[in-house]
């Protein structure tokens, strides 16, 4: 999704239920590698989504753990969960 296309969306508004797929998509298909790899840190990460949705970090926080996909910094990246068939 490119950024001018983020912008409509979020000048129209979107519906929760979107957005959160929007975010879990991004976590974990856009960043998952990078964060089980030990480049970034999933806080870094769920900073950015931030900024990108325009939401605080405690929202994305609680978006992931609630969808069951991140658990603590130890298990930040947790696979075969309903939210792996999500679109890429």
């Amino acid at each position: 999704m490119t950024k001018e296309e983020l912008e409509i969306i979020n000048e129209i508004g979107i519906p929760s239920d979107l957005r959160r797929m929007k975010i879990v998509s991004l976590y974990l298909h856009k960043y998952g590698k990078v964060i089980e790899k030990g480049l970034v840190s999933p806080g870094a990460i769920m900073t950015s989504i931030g900024k990108q949705m325009n939401l605080p970090y405690a929202s994305i926080y609680q978006i992931l753990k609630n969808a069951g996909v991140y658990r603590d910094r130890n298990h930040a990246v947790i696979r075969g969960t309903k939210w792996d068939l999500v679109e890429k």
